[in-house]
């Protein structure tokens, strides 16, 4: 199965990390996003290195900047805001101290505009896209968040696929079909995307009703089974190779005029 969704790329983000990781720059896809922040410490991390009690010696704090990429004819920027924490050596009594004084180092909350997560074939709806990228803008900040939205866009797919709301002949909310009886009727349409369905309305469940926050590798599970959903869907790249691969039969051969260099044009 090809790799939809780029999580590495999300996991190193949310950190901690000690160095900035190598984002490919999603618009020229040529460089890297480099990035320029500027951080400062905040004012719970400063009381208690200079209050009375004993200090742990970690420091905490926030960031923020941009990411830009290395291309200059590309112009790509992003802003990006966080937090970081480190380990001071600065301890009282502790001369050997022997940790890393970046052990922790930087997680990213917000990126905007989003970083692409799901790379969209061409006939995908407008409205299936954002809000797929609304998920994007909350992975780094709320896992659980991020899961509901997804969790909606299994709702957006299933209406542009035209699954009913209601069942027939009723009117009123009352008699509104829920996601998983609309699943459930999609399936005897394609089988095959209502199971990925299925389970990105589960951990959307999960999402809305468990008390402690998703962990990203779950999200990014549910966001790359309706990546999948997506391509078997709306990806036509199969389908005008088949056609290309009938014409060549057709003709016993290739079509060379469709192939062949084109001259300089004058």
């Amino acid at each position: 199965m090809p790799d939809y969704v780029e999580r590495s790329n999300f996991i190193e983000l949310a950190g901690p990390f000690q160095q900035w990781p190598e984002l490919q720059c999603p618009r020229c896809r040529r460089s890297v996003l480099e990035a320029d922040v500027q951080s400062f410490e905040n004012v719970r991390s400063i009381e208690a290195r200079l209050g009375d009690e004993v200090w742990d010696g970690w420091t905490e704090g926030y960031f923020h900047g941009t990411l830009s990429c290395a291309r200059t004819p590309c112009g790509n920027k992003y802003v990006v805001v966080g937090d970081w924490r480190k380990r001071s050596r600065s301890l009282p009594d502790q001369d050997d101290f022997l940790d890393d004084p970046h052990l922790a180092g930087f997680s990213v909350r917000h990126i905007l505009p989003p970083l692409p997560v799901v790379p969209f074939p061409n006939r995908t709806p407008e409205d299936l896209r954002s809000l797929v990228q609304s998920a994007s803008s909350v992975l780094l900040s709320d896992t659980s968040a991020a899961a509901n939205r997804m969790r909606s866009a299994v709702e957006c797919l299933l209406d542009a696929k035209k699954v009913r709301r209601l069942p027939p002949g009723k009117r009123g909310a009352k008699y509104r079909l829920n996601t998983d009886r609309r699943i459930r009727e999609f399936a005897s349409e394609n089988n095959k995307v209502a199971e990925l369905l299925m389970a990105i309305k589960w951990i959307g469940n999960a999402g809305s009703h468990e008390s402690r926050p998703l962990s990203l590798s779950v999200v990014l599970d549910g966001i790359e089974l309706f990546a999948h959903a997506i391509h078997l869907l709306y990806d036509d790249t199969g389908a005008a190779l088949h056609r290309r691969a009938a014409r060549i039969n057709r003709r016993r051969g290739p079509d060379h005029r469709s192939t062949a260099p084109r001259g300089p044009a004058t």
